[in-house]
This record gives structure tokens, C-alpha cells and sequence, in this order.
């Protein structure tokens, strides 16, 4: 079998029971309309091309044939470490970064707080100063579009354009751009994004979300020969490969790199997470519809709110300031912030577009505040209870959180981890990482919401974290 390769699509010269083989080795279903087309064609014999890899372990005479111009280099230590400006690189960000530009594409896996966007700008560095390419820098969110850019900025990238709302600077040769924005292009004709999407290097923060549609439009249309992702967790579901996976690898390739979170930890170079276990009972609930019971065991669950409320009470008066996941801010961070309030010294909530509620004094203030804003009320205000939703999941930056609750509940293992993450950035020049306590809860008020907590300790477990359990009557630490 010959592949040809391409920047998005390869075509595949190959025997009709070849075409059928590898549908079959892939898993791909011919009666799922889900996904199996997004990956192959055997009527057009195309297949994606970071699925090329694949492809090679899994038949037996495969050929690729590589353009006679792609840029496929080996790079030494000594060559990349002065495109690490600022910064010491760990023997792993130059591994990845060795990978990334001899392969040409893949993915990096890399636990949050370990640098994957120092990667990204040192690679960055290395297609502009070396060859002159251009590159997009994409992501799911404005935050990190915009942190991303200062980031790049900061690590020797002389300019640096964005691409997201009202701000269109599109000169530079690097740019950096929110998903959504460029899907609104594609969707408008703007030619501008059709310009952007011609960029012939394409890097993709946070880059599990990307079989979803506005996603894998954007990529589909993007002309990239070199394409990259960035994830701390990329797979749902470990050593599993399902359709949305294919496509994620389809569209960018394979993991080129993957450190798990013990690792770093053990090196130092990753503060611990020490996971405390409370229970709360609460009333049995007798309902099966799932909103119902996520509505009665975790957003009014007085027992819960109250023990949240005085964990967070208690590291504010120690001087820990505290970030509390929740999933619905009009509803449950609004229950919270009355609790935390007479037991902190400040306390907040922050959910998407920027809205900021506190309090000052007795009285509720709204407004909106940018990453920059948010960061300087976080650094000036000692033992900060804050509120936040699924919009400080991933990728923000913001390193002086140290304690984490995980008010929301749920069960999904990425969510997990990109949360208990945000207490991982440790300061540039602090000696050691140290500890810092994840405050988690078995909730027994209903069997789905127990099978999630027991699959959250699990995961706990799994990833080789001390889990500990406390008392919630009187919150003993």
C-alpha cells in the first residue's frame, strides 16, 4: 500500500481488501455515521494523514511518500536551548520539542504546569527564525489566547498578532487565535481567517477538544503541513482509541511525548497533591432523573455547601487562598458565596466572559474583569476564596491558588485532573514545589452521584496521589 502523504488528506494507492483491512483494524464501522467518514473514504481512497503512523504499525508493506521539501530536522540540546528564553529548559521540554520538529507533527501530553506552551513558543521560535514559516497559535479560549500570546511574547517571539472578539492584529508572522472566532470567519467568508488557516504551521492548545464541530471545521480548513497539539490529558479513556480519538490523531498525529503526572512529581519538579476525602450524606434522593438529583445532592445540598464554605473558610484564615470548582454559577456558586463570605476574608465568583460577583462589604458587586485584572485581585487579596466554573479548567496561568475544592461533583477523568491542576503552577525561581491539599467529597444522597465520587477517588488512586479522609463535622484538617 502507497500513501501520499498531504497536509490534512493523504491519498492511498491500495487493494481494495487493503482498504478494508484497515477499516477493520481501526475499528471503524461502516454503519456509524459518526465519525468512520472523517477518517477514511475507501470509494476516494483518502485517509487523514496523521493517522499515517497508525496506519504503518497496523499493515504489513506500507509506503508513505514524503514531499521532497518537508521539513523533517534533527535539532541538537545545544541548538534549542537558547530558544527557551528566560527559562532553564527540563530534559523532557527539549525531548518534545525534538520530536515536534523532526516529525513534523503529533501530540504532546504533558501534565498541567509542566510548560507545554514554553514547547510551543521554543518550536514556534524555531519555524520562523529557521525557515521563515508562519505559524497559528489556536485555543478554545480567549484567556488563553490572550496569555498565550503575552507567553510567546515573553519567551523571544518578537511579535505576535491575535486573532479573537474585537481584536484583529493579523501582521505578525505569529498569531494567536480563539477557535471560535475562526469559525465564525469560515463561516462569513472572512478573507482574512481563509488567509490565517493558510499559516504553514498550526499549534493547538488544549487540544482534547478538538473532535468536537467547530473544532474539526476549523481544522479541516486549515492548510498547516506541520501541525501539533497540546494537551494534559488527551484521550478520554487511556490505551482505548475510539472514533473521536482517530480523528483528534487524524487531524494533528500521534503522541509524540507523554510524562505522566508522578513523574514530574517525584522529580520536584510538580507540587504534590494531597487529596482530603469528606462524606457528605444528606437526605436519600429518590429521583432518577439526573438533573434532579445533581440539583438536590450537589447545588442545594445544605450539608455540602456548608462544609465547602467552611473548608474554604478555614484555609482563608490560615492565608490559603482557595479556588472551589463548581459547574453552574448562577445557581450553586450563588449558594456558596453567602456561606463563604462571614468566613472569609474575601470572597468571589468568576464564570465565562469575564463576569466577576464579590462582595465588598455586605453588598454584591458585578462586573468584568480580563485575565490580567482577575490575576492582579488574586495576587493583592490574602486568603481569596474563589468561586469558578469550568472557564479556569484549562490552561489560565494563574499560580497562587493553593488549595483546590472540587465542589462540582462529576466523574469525567479530564475534568479531574485540569482542575486539580490549577494549584500546580509553581512561581518562576521557587526552590520547591512542595504540597498543596484537593479537597474532595463522596456524596451518598443518591447512587449516581456516589458512583461518581468513587470513580473520582479511583482516578486518585490511579494516578498515584495520597488520598485522606477527613471528618466534615468541624472541617478537621
Amino acid at each position: 500500500m502507497l500513501i501520499e502523504y498531504g497536509d490534512r488528506v493523504s491519498e492511498i494507492d491500495g487493494e481494495y481488501w487493503e482498504l478494508n483491512d484497515l477499516r477493520a483494524k481501526l475499528n471503524l464501522d461502516p454503519e456509524d455515521a459518526s465519525g468512520a467518514d472523517q477518517l477514511m473514504s475507501t470509494d476516494e481512497g483518502q485517509i487523514l494523514s496523521g493517522l499515517i503512523p497508525l496506519v504503518s504499525e497496523l499493515l504489513d508493506d506500507v509506503e508513505v511518500e514524503y514531499p521532497d521539501d518537508l521539513i523533517r530536522a534533527e535539532v541538537s540540546t545545544e541548538d534549542l536551548v537558547p530558544l527557551f528564553k528566560g527559562i532553564v529548559p527540563y530534559d523532557y521540554q527539549i525531548a518534545a520539542t525534538k520530536k515536534m520538529l523532526l516529525q513534523g507533527r503529533g501530540l504532546v501530553e504533558l501534565p498541567t504546569g509542566s510548560g507545554k506552551t514554553e514547547i510551543a513558543a521554543a518550536a514556534t521560535r524555531w519555524y520562523t527564525e529557521q525557515h521563515g514559516l508562519r505559524v497559528l497559535f489556536l485555543s478554545g479560549s480567549a484567556l488563553i489566547t490572550t496569555q498565550g500570546r503575552e507567553r510567546f511574547l515573553k519567551r523571544g517571539v518578537p511579535e505576535v498578532g491575535i486573532y479573537h472578539g474585537d481584536e484583529k492584529d493579523l501582521g505578525p508572522d505569529v498569531v494567536s487565535a480563539t477557535i471560535q472566532s475562526l469559525y465564525s470567519g469560515i463561516k462569513k467568508g472572512d478573507e482574512r481567517v481563509v488567509d490565517l488557516l493558510d499559516s504553514e504551521v498550526l499549534i493547538v492548545d488544549e487540544v482534547h477538544h478538538l473532535p468536537a464541530k467547530m473544532w474539526t471545521t476549523v481544522m479541516s480548513q486549515s492548510k498547516a503541513r506541520y501541525r501539533f497539539g497540546l494537551s494534559a490529558t488527551v484521550f478520554d479513556e487511556p490505551g482505548e482509541y475510539s472514533i473521536r480519538d482517530l480523528v483528534l490523531i487524524g487531524l494533528t498525529g500521534p503522541v509524540l511525548i507523554y510524562v505522566p503526572l508522578r513523574v514530574l512529581i517525584q522529580r520536584g519538579i510538580l507540587p504534590e497533591p494531597i487529596i482530603y476525602i469528606a462524606r457528605i450524606r444528606g437526605d436519600r434522593i429518590k429521583s432518577s432523573n439526573w438533573d434532579k438529583v445533581y440539583k438536590l445532592g450537589i447545588v442545594e445540598s445544605e450539608e455540602g455547601n456548608d462544609i465547602i464554605a467552611k473548608i474554604a473558610g478555614q484555609l482563608s484564615q490560615e492565608g490559603t487562598k482557595s479556588l472551589t470548582f463548581v459547574n453552574r454559577v448562577t445557581t450553586h456558586a450563588h449558594q456558596l458565596l453567602p456561606l463563604m463570605q462571614p468566613l472569609c476574608t474575601q470572597a468571589a465568583a468568576y464564570s465565562g466572559g469575564g463576569r466577576i460577583l464579590r462582595y465588598v462589604g455586605d453588598s454584591k458587586v458585578d462586573g468584568t474583569w480580563d485575565l490580567e485584572t482577575l490575576r492582579e485581585y488574586i495576587n493583592l487579596t490574602d486568603g481569596l476564596a474563589l468561586v469558578a466554573t469550568s472557564v479556569l479548567d484549562e490552561g489560565v496561568d494563574i499560580p497562587d491558588f493553593g488549595a483546590v475544592i472540587m465542589g462540582g461533583g462529576l466523574k469525567k477523568a479530564r475534568r479531574v485532573v485540569q482542575r486539580i491542576g490549577r494549584a500546580m503552577r509553581k512561581e518562576e525561581g521557587s526552590e520547591s514545589p512542595g504540597t498543596f491539599p484537593v479537597f474532595d467529597f463522596i456524596h451518598e444522597s443518591h447512587f449516581y452521584l456516589q458512583r461518581h465520587s468513587e470513580k473520582r477517588i479511583q482516578l486518585y488512586k490511579d494516578l498515584g496521589l495520597q488520598v485522606r479522609s477527613i471528618t466534615a463535622s468541624g472541617v478537621e484538617l
